[in-house]
């Protein structure tokens, strides 16, 4: 929808999205400049616009407080913390094993593909193990139903369904942090 739109008005327009609101799309490279690396403007919109799916998170700070966040993750993401938990095999491992199926496949979705396979890194990151994928997956997805920003939290929802899948996230995650917390001198 939104690269047709595109296609027949340009790369900047507007899309209403009900419910009272609207959204500027710009389509082009310079989107990206005003972003991610313009000083003058903000994401503390994406607080206010979805706070049930962004909350407090890095996304949504600006300045100093996402300069402070952004600092105590960039450990485990430097070459020697991705050294010490050995996560580059073993991501290798599952890159090696998805891309080896691709040519065998009659059809290929790539964005759906390489969602998938962004989605199984970062969760087998966290420590999921590879038979419990499709339910984190699922969850996830659960969540995202949150940036609809239904206005009526009732059941079967997107908003009720989103809810609970965050909540399902954030105890099973919150048990990471736990047990690594509980385990002293462990890398990672």
């Amino acid at each position: 929808f939104v690269r047709r739109s595109g296609a027949r008005v340009g790369p900047f327009f507007w899309i209403e999205l009900g419910f009272g609101r609207n959204e500027i799309m710009c389509l082009g490279p310079e989107a990206f400049a005003v972003i991610f690396k313009n000083k003058a403007t903000t994401s503390g919109y994406l607080k206010s616009m979805l706070p049930g799916l962004f909350g407090e998170s890095i996304i949504t700070q600006d300045g100093p407080v996402h300069q402070h966040m952004r600092t105590a993750m960039n450990g485990p993401f430097l070459p020697r913390g991705l050294t010490a938990t050995a996560i580059g095999e073993v991501f290798a491992g599952q890159i090696e094993r998805r891309l080896r199926a691709w040519p065998q496949r009659r059809s290929l979705r790539i964005l759906a593909e390489t969602r998938e396979l962004v989605l199984s890194l970062m969760f087998r990151m966290l420590g999921v193990a590879e038979t419990e994928l499709a339910t984190w997956r699922h969850q996830y997805e659960q969540l995202m139903l949150l940036a609809v920003n239904f206005p009526f939290d009732l059941p079967g929802s997107p908003q009720r369904r989103g809810k609970r899948a965050r909540a399902w996230l954030d105890e099973r995650i919150l048990g990471f942090v736990r047990a690594a917390r509980a385990q002293e001198g462990t890398p990672g």
